[in-house]
């Protein structure tokens, strides 16, 4: 069945053309210009594709603005959770800037925004990284010719939170799993779910490369197998990503890698005895992996913890007895700075110092 084409009207007030696409409001320029005919036909031809761009100067108030820079999101970000966020940040700045007119945009909606945040009890650093994606936005739209590129300056000289100067959370930094606590939660595991915690503590991958991993991801032509994620955290900037799978994960894996070379290793499907009417997924993503751990640590009886704990334990394993260069390596980081942050060997090397010479 075709679609009805949305239609070519006049704007009174303005004196504009304009059309309405999914209840979004174009502003085309002069009506029954040539200029403005041109924008509708490439609006129409868009929305009959399934995808409209938003041109430059089409939009007059944040509604707009937010719908023009989300289009970009949806594709640029496609297969990131970073999309995710971006939109959560501008759905919530929407609350109080929908009707906001470009040119009343102001550094208090900014401050307002973070205020919001505080209040729904966020903290403090999730509010910061939500502030961030409303500034990147901005910067987005100044270089696209949706606003001034002095209105993005203005509104970006707004400070992010800083700790201790804000009501705001601030949650205590990440830190690792006690080996006691993993292995409760492995004895109330089912097996391949019980695989998947020891495949990570034994390579430390993060858990969006182990859950995506195939047999055919997987070279095992030598004794030190190598994965290759075709995805992980820093593809965009370039960088390569190789995991080491040694003795102890390559036992664990082994029964998992029988069967098509292109499934996922770690699929719900293989669970048989599968609750209520919903179809299992292909694959685990990140949330549900975290949801089954938190799951297991209660029934065992301990505090939650998380898979990206999981990564931190397995550094500072690997720190401790392999040093910070090959850690680094291991991790898959750049910087050695980044790595100090996950292992936590140097507050155990001052207590062993401490107890020898203090």
């Amino acid at each position: 069945m075709s679609r009805i084409n949305p239609s070519y009207r006049l704007h009174k007030k303005s004196g504009q053309a304009v059309v309405t696409i999914r209840k979004q409001t174009f502003y085309l320029g002069q009506f029954n210009s040539k200029e403005s005919k041109q924008k509708y036909a490439d609006l129409v031809r868009d929305f009959h594709l399934g995808v409209v761009t938003i041109p430059a100067g089409s939009v007059e108030t944040m509604t707009g603005l937010a719908a023009a820079y989300l289009s970009h999101c949806k594709v640029y970000y496609a297969g990131s959770t970073e999309y995710l966020r971006i939109k959560r940040a501008f759905v919530l700045f929407l609350e109080r800037t929908a009707d906001t007119q470009i040119g009343q945009l102001s550094k208090a909606d900014i401050k307002s925004f973070q205020q919001d945040c505080v209040g729904r009890s966020f903290c403090r650093r999730y509010t910061n990284q939500l502030t961030l994606c409303l500034f990147r936005g901005l910067k987005w739209l100044a270089a696209n010719d949706y606003i001034e590129p002095s209105r993005y300056h203005d509104l970006q000289l707004v400070p992010l939170l800083v700790a201790g100067r804000t009501k705001a959370l601030d949650h205590p930094p990440v830190s690792s799993v006690n080996l006691d606590d993993i292995e409760a939660v492995l004895k109330v595991l089912p097996p391949m779910q019980a695989a998947m915690v020891k495949v990570q503590l034994a390579t430390a991958m993060r858990p969006g490369e182990l859950l995506q991993m195939r047999p055919a991801d997987v070279d095992r032509s030598k004794d030190l197998w190598i994965y290759i994620p075709r995805k992980h955290k820093n593809s965009y900037r370039g960088h390569a990503r190789k995991i080491m799978i040694g003795p102890k994960a390559q036992a664990v894996l082994g029964p998992y890698l029988i069967g098509n070379p292109n499934d996922y290793i770690f699929s719900p499907k293989k669970i048989r005895s599968c609750k209520g009417t919903r179809t299992p997924g292909d694959r685990y993503v990140s949330t549900s992996y975290s949801r089954l751990i938190q799951r297991a640590c209660k029934k065992a009886g301990i505090s939650c913890w998380t898979p990206h704990q999981l990564r931190h334990t397995a550094a500072t394993l690997y720190a401790e007895q392999c040093g910070w260069a090959e850690t680094r390596v291991i991790l898959g980081h750049k910087s050695l700075n980044t790595t100090l942050i996950y292992a936590e060997t140097d507050a155990r090397i001052a207590h062993s110092s401490v107890r020898r010479l203090g």
